[in-house]
């Protein structure tokens, strides 16, 4: 048997949970949406909006714990069969 790493599968260093990991930034796209379609009556905003946009693609995801919301996190590795 191998190992090699699964992205999805964390411990957490703060609580010690273990399992599937949590991605932020749906609240970001949420924000970028809503600029949007507020820069249909406010033009000027678009030009917000795209550097928010430019902001969010500049900015590593980060990999949140589902229980604490901690970011101090390891990657479990995962067991894979070779045939």
């Amino acid at each position: 048997m191998s190992e090699e790493l699964d992205l999805s599968n964390i411990r957490c260093r703060q609580c010690q949970y273990e399992g599937k990991v949590h991605a932020s930034g749906a609240k970001q796209f949420a924000i970028f949406f809503a600029m949007l379609l507020l820069s249909a009556f406010f033009l000027p905003l678009i030009i917000a909006a795209l550097a928010y946009m430019v902001w969010i693609l500049a900015q590593s995801p980060k990999r949140l714990c589902p229980q604490c919301k901690s970011t101090d996190i390891e990657t479990l590795p995962r067991k894979v069969e070779s045939h």
